[in-house]
């Protein structure tokens, strides 16, 4: 720990010594005109006459005082005014003043903010050896109770916290929802994050995971309850929110937990992989498959998809089972020597990359036919133990077909405005959560709408599993 926070301070000493004079200077007359600062100095002054009456009665202070008269004598500095008034006790006050002074404007608690970004390699090269944020100033909005952390970026942009789930992270090691960062000026950069601590970040750990068959755990409601989603119950879902919103983090917690529960995990992201890059790739390939491109999508649902529906309905036949909640029951009870049935579950994060029309003809055809076999995994697999998760910012029918949401009786919505909480669960509550609520949820149910959902270190998580499997 003690090598930790040497490097730390060396780091800090490294960036402080990059800035400019001028921002040295802006740096210094912001902490001087820091309000609160100000106060506390001043009050700091109110007990130094006591101090100094008491002082000058203690023996060793006036043994100090004989001991400094006596040299001022021997120097002939007892002539020079301003020498020949201090004693001891005033000089032993303006250390103890001194002390207020220096306690009261140093940073401690924007600095260690400072060193958690650099701990998460946001920096100028994304490496630790990086240079980081240094905070100027932090203001407070108390009717919106979000606090703006101004600092110079020091090569620090909004896209460094964006990357590798970052903002998640970050809000997990200050303990308060970070709700955006923007790009200030040429030199600097403002983090927005909500003044409340705690009571609203729930931590997502592998504890957590439900018992009951394919009930998954989404977070918890206003009364601190756990919200909870039956795939028994309601075959597919919908995610939706406007950017920044978390819905990424609920689709991959969401994701994370059918693994958990021994499901093939089928999960689509055509943005190249990148949300899906730490450590998913590494899990048990026959159960965790990731797909970066439409035609590999194409392939899995034209020709492994209907083969498997086909097997499976042939055994729930066989054992006269009407879905496979109960014939993995009667497998479990020894009723038949079979084996359980694992579930499937194909998770599609940013939809519009698939339901969206493209000029190209060779790719919409394929496309075509990709939306139709996801039309049936809506409406028709759900005894078989296939189910369907879509994220999406927008689930309108421009983006969604109207089998997906007229069967995925399950939608979930995020920070929205008002068109888009109706369009997303045909009430316009979601408008109602607030731009530093990342995380919260407005649910389509006709009670218990909101729950928070959790944050996640996905890497760590994941390298946890990866370890045990081995």
């Amino acid at each position: 720990m003690k090598y930790n926070q040497n490097n730390n301070s060396n780091n800090q000493m490294q960036i402080k010594s990059k800035l400019s004079m001028k921002q040295k200077l802006e740096l210094i007359i912001n902490q001087l005109l820091d309000i609160k600062k100000i106060v506390i100095a001043l009050i700091g002054l109110i007990p130094m006459p006591y101090l100094d009456n008491f002082l000058s009665k203690l023996k060793p202070i006036n043994d100090f005082n004989n001991i400094y008269n006596k040299t001022l004598i021997i120097l002939h500095l007892d002539t020079i005014p301003i020498i020949k008034d201090l004693t001891g006790n005033i000089i032993l006050t303006g250390i103890v003043y001194a002390i207020i002074l220096i306690t009261c404007f140093k940073n401690n608690s924007l600095q260690k903010k400072a060193e958690q970004c650099k701990e998460l390699k946001i920096t100028d090269n994304g490496k630790n050896n990086g240079n980081t944020i240094i905070p100027i100033k932090e203001n407070y909005d108390r009717k919106n109770k979000i606090k703006t952390l101004l600092c110079f970026s020091n090569g620090v942009v909004k896209q460094d916290f964006e990357n590798n789930n970052n903002l998640d992270k970050l809000s997990k090691k200050w303990n308060q929802y970070i709700i955006d960062v923007e790009d200030f000026k040429k030199d600097k950069l403002k983090i927005i994050y909500k003044n409340d601590k705690s009571k609203k970040i729930n931590i997502w750990d592998n504890s957590l995971l439900e018992k009951d068959d394919f009930v998954i755990v989404l977070g918890k409601d206003d009364k601190e309850n756990i919200k909870k989603f039956d795939f028994n119950m309601t075959p597919s879902m919908i995610i939706s929110s406007a950017s920044g919103g978390g819905k990424t983090t609920l689709f991959k917690n969401i994701m994370l937990q059918c693994y958990l529960k021994e499901a093939k995990i089928i999960i689509a992201d055509f943005k190249g992989g990148l949300d899906f890059n730490k450590g998913w790739n590494k899990l048990n390939s026959e159960n965790c498959k990731i797909i970066t491109n439409v035609n590999t999508l194409w392939d899995y649902l034209i020709y492994d998809i209907p083969d498997i529906v086909k097997d499976r309905k042939y055994m729930l036949n066989k054992y006269e089972c009407s879905d496979i909640k109960e014939f993995n029951k009667k497998v479990e009870n020894k009723e038949i020597t079979e084996s359980k049935i694992d579930r499937i579950i194909i998770g599609i994060d940013e939809a519009a990359e698939i339901f969206t029309k493209t000029r190209d003809k060779e790719k919409e055809k394929v496309l075509e036919q990709v939306r139709g076999k996801l039309d049936e995994v809506a409406y028709l697999y759900r005894a078989v133990g296939i189910h369907l998760i879509v994220s999406t910012q927008v689930p309108s029918s421009q983006v969604l077909t109207e089998s997906i949401r007229h069967n995925a009786l399950m939608r979930i919505c995020g920070r929205a405005n008002k068109i888009l909480s109706q369009i997303a669960i045909e009430k316009d509550i979601a408008s109602t959560i607030k731009p530093e609520e990342r995380g919260r949820f407005a649910t389509s149910e006709d009670e218990n709408y909101f729950f928070q959902g959790y944050i996640f270190d996905d890497k760590k998580i994941l390298e946890e599993i990866i370890n045990k499997e081995k």
